[in-house]
């Protein structure tokens, strides 16, 4: 694995070593809700048994159906109810859908646009959700070569993918919109 400066020595990051199974014996297990086509309005009015239930809602904000103004109604109602409402940010479909290798300048800038128009509307979320995964264009053609039992083009799909992007200069971009939505007060999920 390449580290930052090119060379080919094992990238380690300095980390604080965490007590798992101390976490897990203390942590409250939670609940969570993925929402990715529900009405914002209709979640609105579900809050009162997501909080009676202990539930945490990841709510999809689609960049091709971009609600600011619904969706900042929906924080802000969740809020005053005490749920959790995590961002789960979703580009269009043409632009690769879920965050990967190949989009990550898209989702960075759709991210900052994202919070930049929460906080302009007095909802500034507390969280961000990333789903970290190939674009649905690679997913239907393994999938398509899976169907036919064809895995030595399934193969050659993932090695062409896999050398069609910079992998480190993606997560250096990641960690960089990272770092700048921690420095906003937001904490990232993905």
């Amino acid at each position: 694995m390449e580290n930052n400066s090119g060379s080919s020595k094992r990238w380690t990051a300095p980390c604080q070593r965490i007590d798992h199974l101390r976490i897990m014996k203390s942590a409250k297990p939670r609940l969570s809700v993925w929402s990715e086509f529900i009405p914002y309005d209709e979640l609105a009015s579900r809050l009162i048994e997501a909080k009676t239930n202990d539930v945490d809602l990841f709510v999809a904000f689609n960049a091709k159906h971009a609600d600011y103004d619904g969706f900042a109604e929906l924080l802000k109602k969740a809020k005053e109810a005490g749920v959790t409402v995590r961002p789960w940010l979703l580009l269009d479909e043409k632009d690769g859908y879920w965050f990967n290798k190949w989009n990550v300048a898209k989702n960075a800038a759709f991210a900052k646009r994202f919070v930049d128009e929460m906080e302009s509307r007095g909802a500034k979320p507390d969280w961000i959700t990333f789903d970290l995964e190939p674009p649905q264009t690679l997913v239907a053609s393994l999938q398509a070569a899976f169907d036919k039992r064809q895995f030595g083009k399934a193969l050659r799909a993932l090695s062409v993918a896999a050398r069609s992007a910079s992998l480190s200069k993606a997560t250096q971009e990641i960690r960089t919109l990272v770092d700048e939505l921690h420095s906003r007060g937001i904490k990232v999920h993905a």
